[in-house]
Formats: structure tokens, C-alpha cells, sequence
């Protein structure tokens, strides 16, 4: 009994803390309510009478034996789903503190990729307006596929240690219409610019960096939570 009782407080505080971290999170997708509606509600009342010495050696000396045993069977089984519960609660918790975690860890990073994109293009405008068009392209190029990467990262979907999108992932955006489909297009010219094989106009590609850019609002950035 006494360990029964040690596993319920353990449980309980374990509910209690993660319980915070989740509300904390502020969790207010459809997963987490799905979850959150397995959560089995728990009479703490009745557990407590389940578990008081006082209650067992009241009933011990108003029963005859083999109908307190039976009584005894049945509270000690009672205990025990209490701590099936109390367990299965604490389980389900845990994932919601582990998605609440991983949704904030997403917004953060692709937050600090939608920063990196902005830098790029805002240098990239500033050496265009100079004349210096040729080192602009490239950081033109670096702020797309920046764009880019933050939008994976809001869907969950970015390795990790990258911070740009491969060509492949920017198709694959825009084939699914996480992405403008100038991105694509944008790209294709700065590389063909690399290379040596076209001479492009900078202001367009930096009016495509920066609708890619303004494309990650609030609203996509919070599809990872």
C-alpha cells in the first residue's frame, strides 16, 4: 500500500509540473486537444479513502474476515486502476510537453531564419543601389533559400544545423504551395547568373527575396505549433 501511495504522489507531481509547462505553451492545436481529452479525471477523495489506514482498520473490525477480505480485494484493486490512470495521464502529458516544446523550438528557429533572409536581402539591396550588382545576386540567392528554410522549419521539416533550402526542398515548396513560384523561378536565374550563363536585373530577383520573405507571417510560422 505504501508503495502504491509513493506512486500516485510521484505521478501527481509529474502531473502537476508538466500540466504547467503544457499551459504554459500555450497549446492550442487539435493533436493536443485530442490528447488532452484522454486525460481521465481523478477522485482524489476517493483515493485518499482508499489508502487511509483508519478507513482499513474501520472496516477490519466491523467485517467478519472473509467478507473484509473481499472488501480488502476490492478497495486494493480500486488502488491500483487509480494508479493505471494516474500513469496513463502522466504519459499523455509528457507528449504534450514534448510537442509543446518542439512547436516552440520551430517557431524559434524559423524565426531566426526569416532574421538571417532579411539581412541578406536588406545587403543585397544596398550593394544593387551602389552598382555593385554582381556581389548582390548571390546574397539574393542567400535570402530565398533562407526564406525558404524558414518555412520548412515552420512545418517541422528542416534538418537539422541547416539554414538553406536545397533546390530540391524550394521545388517541392512550391509544388505544394508552401512557397511562391517565383522562388523557384528566382533561383533558377540567380544560379544561371552564377555560372556566367545570363546576365539578370537584380531589382526583380529582390522584389521576389522579399515576397518570400513577407510570405512568412505569423500565421505560417504558427502551422508548427
Amino acid at each position: 500500500m505504501t508503495l502504491a501511495i509513493f506512486i500516485v504522489i510521484a505521478a501527481a507531481i509529474a502531473l502537476a509540473i508538466i500540466l504547467q509547462i503544457a499551459v504554459s505553451r500555450s497549446l492550442q492545436t487539435s493533436r493536443t486537444a485530442g490528447r488532452a481529452a484522454r486525460i481521465q479525471p481523478i477522485d482524489v477523495e476517493a483515493f485518499r479513502n482508499l489508502v487511509d489506514p483508519a478507513e482499513d482498520g474501520y472496516l477490519r473490525l466491523r467485517l467478519p474476515p472473509p467478507q473484509f477480505r473481499h472488501v480488502r480485494r476490492q478497495r486494493l484493486l480500486a488502488m491500483a486502476a487509480y494508479v493505471k490512470a494516474a500513469g496513463r495521464n502522466a504519459d499523455i502529458l509528457i507528449r504534450i510537453g514534448h510537442a509543446a516544446l518542439a512547436s516552440s523550438d520551430a517557431r524559434a528557429r524559423a524565426g531566426t531564419l526569416r532574421v538571417q533572409a532579411e539581412r541578406a536581402l536588406g545587403m543585397a539591396r544596398a550593394l544593387a543601389a551602389g552598382g555593385f550588382v554582381d556581389e548582390a545576386l548571390p546574397l539574393v540567392a542567400k535570402a530565398i533559400a533562407a526564406g525558404a528554410a524558414a518555412r520548412l522549419a515552420a512545418l517541422g521539416e528542416l534538418a537539422v544545423g541547416a539554414t538553406l533550402a536545397t533546390p530540391t526542398q524550394v521545388h517541392d515548396l512550391v509544388e505544394r504551395g508552401a512557397l511562391i513560384p517565383q522562388a523557384e523561378t528566382a533561383l533558377s536565374a540567380l544560379w544561371s547568373a552564377a555560372s556566367g550563363k545570363a546576365g539578370v536585373d537584380a531589382d526583380p530577383l529582390i522584389e521576389v527575396g522579399m515576397r518570400v520573405i513577407t510570405s512568412l507571417g505569423e500565421a505560417d510560422v504558427a502551422k508548427a505549433a
